[in-house]
């Protein structure tokens, strides 16, 4: 996102429909001027993170045949990226 990071595709001034779901891929910041706007427009925003876990999760349980920690793995998702900030 850097160093693009207050910057979105939706226009100013334009809510976002209510009832839409608004998916941004971007997990760093946890928080996109796009979710912001979804959030404030009453959509339901989905941060990118979620998706790099799941994605992470899949591949664990791919390769080694167990379920993936997905709590854990999402907490150390989360640690690293306040660690980048």
């Amino acid at each position: 996102m850097w160093p693009q990071a207050g910057e979105s595709l939706w226009p100013d001034g334009r809510p976002i429909p209510p009832h839409l779901a608004v998916f941004d891929l971007v997990y760093n910041p946890p928080a996109t001027r796009l979710l912001k706007q979804a959030r404030a427009s009453g959509a339901r925003p989905i941060g990118g993170l979620e998706m790099l876990v799941r994605q992470g999760a899949l591949a664990f349980e791919l390769w080694t045949g167990q379920s993936p920690p997905v709590k854990v793995m999402r907490a150390a998702a989360r640690q690293a990226i306040r660690r980048w900030r």
